[in-house]
């Protein structure tokens, strides 16, 4: 295969290791594939006599008459090259750089970039290594990706179009899902629609990645104080088991100090001051590093369950 573009010197020939022939007389076919003077094989998973190959040709010879096998090994060399060409011809079009080492990785993850729910749960996992998101946001982004499977298990990327969005978001409400919920996995899907501007060999029309997906109006239903004191009384009566009085007691430990359920089963000793203030960053506010003080009222330290540790 020659080469595809001016600025790299490239090409893709079929390749073995003479320093490994079995007795049979057979050999395992590569990919030798050079890229600005650097090479690398790729295995083809396919083993041949190696006087039936045609190695000026890059092609495979018949065995022996009525075999098929060769045709179809032959198809399946020129697909893999065909894909090493397509890879850099999507680079030189985007005018990327590539080199020896990004095209390995992109032969390897070649056929995640024709589906975009593929790429989904692949890009999560890099964004929580690099610890750009939370251990919690990425199994919020994974239960994402499962609804997307659920929903079609190929999302290819030439299908990608306002109305498969509709559809995707008809299906969600149709599983009698909350609007909120809805809204939260169509943000997520939208928001790893535009990672895909980074990918050179990714594509999504701009239309379907600005989808419309406005947030719901919430209602918020408030609890009135005779509501508190009865929680209060259920929490004391010693009718829960453990468990249910701990989460309770969590709960009403949150109505009088504002704290999120993510803080509250955070809230430990060391955060509380001896003026009877908490001192401590927030959950939401880790990345900033932000630090906040609030008060620590007598009533909300009647809940707490342990107070030398984690309180709950």
């Amino acid at each position: 295969m020659k080469n595809v573009a001016k600025m790299y010197n490239f090409s893709s020939k079929l390749w073995y290791d003479k320093r490994f022939i079995s007795k049979q007389g057979e050999v395992s076919l590569y990919l030798q594939v050079t890229l600005n003077r650097k090479h690398k094989a790729f295995p083809l998973k396919i083993k041949w006599l190696v006087d039936r190959i045609d190695m000026a040709a890059g092609e495979l010879l018949l065995k022996a008459r009525g075999d098929r096998p060769y045709q179809d090994y032959n198809m399946a060399i020129r697909q893999e090259q065909g894909r090493h060409n397509e890879i850099l011809m999507t680079y030189r079009l985007k005018k990327a750089n590539i080199d020896i080492i990004k095209f390995a990785k992109e032969v390897k993850v070649y056929d995640s970039k024709i589906s975009f729910a593929s790429f989904v749960p692949r890009e999560a996992l890099k964004r929580y290594n690099r610890k750009e998101i939370t251990r919690r946001t990425f199994q919020n982004h994974t239960t994402t990706y499962l609804k997307m499977v659920e929903f079609e298990p190929v999302w290819c990327f030439e299908q990608l179009t306002v109305a498969w969005v509709k559809r995707f978001r008809q299906w969600l409400i149709n599983k009698d899902y909350n609007l909120s919920y809805v809204w939260t996995v169509l943000k997520n899907v939208k928001a790893y629609m535009a990672f895909t501007e980074y990918e050179p060999m990714m594509h999504i029309e701009e239309e379907v990645i600005k989808f419309k997906n406005p947030e719901p109006k919430y209602k918020t239903t408030f609890l009135t104080t005779d509501e508190v004191r009865q929680l209060i009384k259920l929490c004391n009566s010693g009718y829960l088991t453990e468990k249910q009085n701990r989460v309770l007691s969590a709960f009403l430990f949150s109505c009088f100090t504002g704290l999120r359920i993510s803080d509250v089963y955070r809230v430990n000793a060391s955060w509380e001051e001896t003026q009877g203030f908490l001192d401590f960053i927030l959950k939401m506010n880790e990345r900033a590093g932000k630090w906040i003080r609030i008060p620590l009222p007598d009533h909300a330290r009647d809940f707490v369950k342990n107070l030398n540790g984690i309180y709950f």
